[in-house]
């Protein structure tokens, strides 16, 4: 008889423990999850590529790198979420392992590919700004800003027009026109502009 894992499994394992053996032992069994069909189920709002993200993550935290790039294929090729619900990880790992060629790779996959997946273009800029990748962050807040422009969602229009923005300020970038729309979206929120040299949280 097969065990149904739902969303309740994954609050109990949604955490990274700073314990690196706590880490494996939970990566283990996300993947598990998320690959024995013969013991697991999966409940209709529960992936296979967001439990093989997750493993990852945990594998990445646990300092095993060569299982969290592994496990982080495996999640960009279930096909069973959203179109970039993993390229995030793999991007993020492949700059930890200092594979840059890796990195510039799937970016471009995903910039041929024209995706409308916001949220997914929103990890990847986000990506790339922890990872003070900052032409390239940059320029993957623009194409986010594009594909929000395509689908219409002002929302995450501005989500990546700040994006930049922040970006920009923190590395004492001259401002541009766009510079200014955001400046004045901060004031529209109550917000005083960025100084050079300022990183407030993401959201912002």
């Amino acid at each position: 008889m097969t065990r149904l894992i739902t969303e309740a499994d994954l609050d109990e394992m949604g955490f990274l423990s700073d314990n690196a053996a706590e880490n494996i032992e939970e990566a283990r069994i996300c993947e598990a999850w998320a690959t024995d069909r013969e013991n697991f189920e999966l409940d209709e709002d529960v992936t296979a590529q967001f439990l093989l993200t997750l493993a990852s993550e945990k594998y990445q935290k646990a300092g095993e790198l060569d299982e969290a790039w592994r496990v982080a294929q495996a999640a960009v090729a279930a096909g069973d979420g959203p179109p970039l619900g993993a390229h995030s990880q793999l991007l993020d790992l492949a700059f930890e392992r200092d594979d840059r060629a890796s990195a510039l790779h799937y970016l471009d996959e995903v910039r041929r590919a024209r995706t409308d997946d916001l949220h997914g273009l929103q990890s990847i800029a986000e990506t790339l700004e922890l990872r003070d990748e900052v032409d390239l962050a940059q320029r993957w807040f623009i194409i986010g800003m594009r594909a929000a422009s395509w689908v219409g969602s002002d929302a995450y229009y501005e989500v990546f027009l700040l994006g930049r923005y922040r970006v920009r300020r923190l590395h004492a970038i001259p401002l541009d026109g766009l510079d200014v729309d955001a400046e004045h979206l901060r004031i529209d929120r109550g917000l005083a502009p960025l100084a050079d040299g300022e990183s407030p949280p993401l959201s912002f």
